[in-house]
């Protein structure tokens, strides 16, 4: 009779092995010994060799048995918080045991940990790389492992599918060859880049995917198995369970071992595969719940007992309600009459008109005529960018372009009822004068879809003389519209700055900005800008 530890490995393995495809091979279970944060706080190098060396060991030896070429391991999973790094930082340390130079490369650029298990800086690193042109070989790190080598992941990185997206992603792997025998990518969890991770997996020789049952469902992580099995490239995957414990097993009714318990199990057990008699037992009712139970049927015998004198004494009291009262009632006079305050509408702060930003269908629209421009020369040409779901990321993005130049902005729209916020570049005044930038966009980021289109109209907040004076007044204006600056020459008086708000196709796609902005205090007017 296995221990209550074995069990539970031999039944994650059957499960696992029953969903994904027959050549994708478990390469081990690590029980729940291996979640060491404490208060959110990751454990250093010692306390994880200590807990997971035996395991780790097991699972290198066995990757290195399945193909002794194997020399750049791509670690992922379905979400966040199922054990990569730790687990990253473990087979580092069993690799550098067998002799092996480890170089770990933290690709987990929006949770970066592995420069903390091994307490030294994050300063360049992954993303420099990537995004900056920094030297690869400058930013490896000596860890204090004797053997192993540490690429933290570097700068902050404000939309990592576009960092993924580089080619030149894929020839750092290469680059960084020979200064290892074994190179292992800590990445992203694969719940919102999976097509992202599969631009690298050209450049890798095994992607292991972390399992936690605790985290993630194992119809979810089957199916991020079969995304990866289903490219057409000779490369490995396999999987290493993280996360296990005993009550799994202890009682499969209640804990999140259920989700992949199947009717198959009733008839043969999961180890041999011989019909067998299950062995019931009573599961384990708390005593809480029965004593909840027990109450309610209390209560519901004395309520059905209760009942016929209850209705009786409820329609007596009722008779002596409606019959008419031989005494004469008490009159007061009428209170003075009330003027209720007009009904007002409360005030949007900018925080509410960043959670639901509105558009030209959501609001009440008037209808505006058309207008003619007040100043000499226009700029109706943009360039759109990139487009985004959270306007957090689209604003950062907005800041990272116009610290490189460009005037950005964005806008929300509404695509099959769902708010994406454009991110363009604005003022140019010709189609050729916006194309010459849109491909200077494309060279700077070769995944950016950057392309032209005209949108003459915006709202127009104000000239001012002097370029200062023009940003100080964008500055008091609240983020959330995202106002530029356009240099302009109004038709009469001299070279402005105007600051404006949006940019659209038409005068009446305006019509629920200006309003909005109306409603804040903010003066604008519809112009051809």
């Amino acid at each position: 009779m296995p221990k209550p530890a074995e069990s539970i490995t031999h039944r994650i393995v059957h499960e696992i092995e029953q969903r994904v495809p027959k050549d994708v091979p478990v390469f081990g279970v690590l029980t729940d010994k291996t979640q060491l944060h404490t208060n959110g706080t990751p454990p250093n190098v010692s306390q994880i060799e200590h807990a997971l060396r035996e395991d780790t060991t097991k699972i290198a030896q066995q990757i290195r048995l399945k193909d002794k070429k194997i020399k750049k391991i791509l670690v992922t999973s379905v979400h966040a918080n199922e054990g990569k790094s730790t687990l990253c930082t473990a087979l580092s340390l069993a690799f550098a045991k067998q002799g092996q130079r480890v170089l770990l490369i933290d690709g987990d650029v929006r949770k970066p940990e592995l420069q903390l298990f091994f307490d030294i800086p994050n300063t360049e690193g992954f993303v420099d790389v990537i995004m900056y042109n920094a030297d690869p070989k400058t930013v490896v790190q000596k860890t204090p492992i004797d053997k192993i080598f540490l690429i933290p992941a570097g700068a902050n990185c404000i939309h990592p599918p576009s960092l993924f997206r580089r080619s030149n992603a894929g020839r750092v792997l290469k680059t960084l060859e020979s200064r290892a025998n074994m190179i292992i990518f800590d990445m992203c969890a694969s719940e919102n880049f999976a097509e992202d991770i599969l631009k690298l997996i050209d450049n890798v020789d095994l992607v292991l995917c972390v399992y936690n049952p605790n985290v993630t469902s194992l119809k979810e992580f089957s199916q991020l198995v079969k995304t990866y099995t289903q490219i057409d490239k000779p490369i490995m995957i396999g999987v290493i369970a993280n996360g296990v414990n005993e009550d799994m097993l202890e009682n499969t009714s209640i804990t999140s071992f259920t989700r992949f318990i199947h009717l198959d199990d009733l008839k043969k057990t999961p180890f041999t595969g011989r019909a067998s008699s299950p062995s019931w037992r009573f599961p384990h009712i708390p005593a809480a719940l029965i004593f909840t139970l027990l109450t309610l049927f209390f209560l519901i015998a004395v309520g059905s007992w209760f009942r016929q004198p209850l209705i009786q004494f409820v329609a007596h009291q009722y008779t002596n309600w409606t019959q008419p009262s031989t005494e004469a009632p008490a009159v007061t006079p009428p209170p003075p009459p009330r003027v209720e305050p007009a009904e007002t509408e409360p005030p949007e702060t900018p925080e509410s008109i960043s959670s639901e930003p509105e558009t030209a269908s959501d609001a009440t629209i008037m209808e505006f005529p058309a207008v003619e421009s007040p100043f000499v020369s226009t700029h109706p040409y943009s360039v759109h960018t990139e487009s985004f779901q959270q306007r957090e990321l689209a604003l950062n993005y907005v800041k990272q372009l116009r610290q490189n130049g460009y005037e950005a902005f964005f806008i929300p729209a509404k695509v099959s009822d769902t708010i994406w916020y454009r991110v363009v570049v604005s003022g140019f005044p010709t189609e050729d004068s916006a194309k010459v930038v849109a491909e200077q966009l494309k060279r700077q980021t070769p995944d950016n879809y950057a392309s032209y289109v005209r949108l003459p109209y915006a709202l127009w907040l104000g000239g001012f003389t002097s370029k200062a004076d023009a940003e100080r007044f964008r500055q008091s204006i609240p983020e959330n519209y995202a106002p530029y600056v356009l240099k302009t020459q109004p038709k009469q008086g001299t070279a402005t700055y105007g600051v404006f708000v949006g940019a659209f196709e038409d005068t009446l796609d305006c019509a629920a900005l200006s309003q909005r902005l109306t409603r804040e205090g903010i003066t604008n007017t519809i112009v051809e800008r």
